[in-house]
């Protein structure tokens, strides 16, 4: 994301509230996805399926984010990524959450969810390396694999 919004902040506020509106839009689209996620999982009874186009659509952003020319296509495929990936949350921890009995067992798998999402993010913290700029092939790799 730094990549496709350099140079978009001033100190002036005319410049920079439509800025800060640009890094937000994507986590409207965001939540807009996690409704209908939600609505679906619950209206149908199925997560798996939701969870995997959910995951469809991160991995169809990642690439576009990382390798297209355009910052407009750039910055598309953060909408797909943000939008993708931030849905997949609640799905997952709702998935889990209705397919293990007991309400110990229960806590127990959401809290190691939610320390192996934290590990994740340590990870994605040391792949994606300076060096590797402006592309990131290591860390994209990693990400996608």
């Amino acid at each position: 994301m730094p990549d496709c919004s350099s140079g978009m902040y001033r100190h002036t506020r005319k410049v920079l509230y439509p800025k800060i509106a640009k890094l937000i839009a994507q986590f409207v689209l965001a939540a807009i996805l996690i409704w209908f996620s939600a609505y679906f999982g619950d209206r149908y009874h199925v997560r798996g399926p939701v969870i995997i186009i959910n995951c469809l659509i991160a991995l169809i952003g990642l690439p576009i984010m990382s390798f297209a020319k355009s910052n407009g296509v750039r910055y598309f495929g953060v909408f797909l990524l943000t939008a993708g990936s931030n849905a997949n949350v609640p799905t997952s921890l709702a998935y889990q959450a209705n397919n293990i009995r007991g309400q110990w067992t229960r806590a127990f798998s959401s809290a190691l969810f939610v320390g192996f999402a934290g590990m994740g993010g340590i990870s994605g913290g040391t792949i994606f390396r300076s060096q590797d700029k402006p592309k990131y092939v290591p860390g994209v790799s990693a990400a996608i694999a």
